[in-house]
C-alpha cells in the first residue's frame, strides 16, 4: 500500500499492552482498538505453518473489555485474514480469554482468493492466469488446497485473501466496513448478548512489559531498469506489499518516483530486511512473449539504507 494516499491523521491500532511471549492458540479471543476508549473484538481460529494465524475480526465495539461479546461468524468486520503473532508483541492486541472451538468452527473451510484474482476465468483445476501469463490457483482454503468447487465459492459467506495483509490495509478495510454499516451515523455498533465467563479460561494475570519502540530504519529500493517496461503497476505494489509482511519489515513503504522507480520501506533490523529484499526480487521473473521464456523482471536495482 502506497502510505503517501493516506492521511496523517489516519487512523491506527493503538498500542495497548504488549506481551513478550503470548500464548495464541486455536480460541484465542482478544481486544483491539482504533479508537481511544472504543474496544473491537477478535479471536483466532487456526495456527498455521510458518507461524502464521487465521483470525476472525467482529463488528461489535464496546466502551470496555469487562465483558466478551458472543462472537457471532456472521458478524465479522471484514473477511478472515491471516497475520502473525507480532500484533501482540507489538501492543496492537491484547489476549483476554480462551474460548475451545466448537465442532462447526473446527470443520468449517474457509475460502481465500489468490491476491491478484481479479475475476479471472478459473479452470477445472482452480486455475487461472495471472497478468504475468503464470498459472496460479484462484482460491484455497487455510491449508492451501485448491478450491475446484465453484459453487463453494460462490455460497461462501466471506472471501478472504491468500496473503498476508499489511497494517495499514487491515485498518483501512475495517474502517471501510464500519462507515458502510454506520451510514454516516455515530453510534457503538453494540453486542446482541456476552459470553458467560464461567466457559471462558484466562490467562494468567501479569506485569505490563514495558520495552523501548523498535528503531525504524528506512531502506531505499532504487529499480534503474525494469526488464518488463509493460508492469502493470498494481502488479509491481503486490511484490512489494509480499515483502513488508515479512519480518523484520514494519509493514509500511513509499513510492517517491516512477522513472526511476524508487521505494521506501521501514525495517527493525536493516541485515535481515536487505537479505529478504534480494531474495525476492533477485526472484521475481515474468514470461517474455516476444521469446515466450521466463526472464527476470529486475535487470538493476539497488538497495540502501538511509542515514539520519
Amino acid at each position: 500500500m502506497n502510505t503517501k494516499s493516506l492521511p496523517i491523521d489516519y487512523p491506527s491500532f493503538l498500542k495497548l499492552k504488549r506481551a513478550r511471549k503470548p500464548i495464541i492458540i486455536p480460541g484465542t479471543i482478544f481486544y483491539f482498538s482504533l479508537t481511544p476508549g472504543i474496544f473491537m473484538w477478535g479471536k483466532v481460529m487456526r495456527v498455521l505453518i510458518r507461524e502464521e494465524l487465521l483470525v476472525y475480526l467482529y463488528k461489535y465495539e464496546t466502551e470496555d473489555t469487562d465483558s466478551i461479546p458472543e462472537l457471532k461468524y456472521e458478524d465479522l468486520v471484514i473477511p478472515p485474514l491471516y497475520l502473525y503473532s507480532s500484533f501482540w508483541t507489538g501492543g496492537d492486541f491484547v489476549t483476554k480469554a480462551y474460548l475451545p472451538l466448537s465442532k462447526e468452527e473446527e470443520d468449517r473451510i474457509h475460502c481465500m482468493a489468490y491476491p491478484s484474482y481479479r475475476g479471472e476465468e478459473i479452470d477445472s483445476q482452480g486455475y487461472f492466469m495471472d497478468i504475468n501469463k503464470m498459472r496460479v490457483p484462484g482460491f484455497e482454503d487455510e491449508y492451501n488446497k485448491v478450491i475446484i468447487d465453484k459453487k463453494f465459492i460462490e455460497q461462501s459467506k466471506y472471501i478472504g485473501r491468500s496473503a498476508l495483509i499489511n497494517t495499514l490495509g487491515i485498518v483501512e478495510e475495517i474502517m471501510e466496513s464500519l462507515a458502510e454499516i454506520k451510514s454516516g451515523k455515530t453510534f457503538l455498533i453494540e453486542p446482541d448478548s456476552f459470553i458467560d465467563n464461567s466457559t471462558l479460561t484466562f490467562p494468567k494475570q501479569t506485569k505490563e512489559i514495558k520495552t523501548k519502540e523498535p528503531t525504524q530504519i528506512q531502506i531505499k529500493i532504487k529499480i534503474k531498469d525494469l526488464n518488463n517496461p509493460n508492469m502493470d503497476m498494481l502488479t509491481l505494489e503486490e511484490l512489494f506489499e509480499d515483502i513488508i509482511t515479512k519480518k523484520p519489515f514494519t509493514g509500511n513503504y513509499d513510492e517517491l518516483n516512477q522513472d526511476p522507480l524508487i521505494v521506501i520501506l521501514e525495517t527493525t533490523n536493516t541485515k535481515k530486511a536487505i537479505e529478504i529484499i534480494k531474495e525476492i526480487m533477485d526472484k521475481a521473473s515474468f514470461i517474455n512473449p516476444t521469446i515466450n521464456k521466463k526472464e527476470k523482471l529486475f535487470k538493476d536495482y539497488t538497495v540502501e539504507v538511509i542515514e539520519d
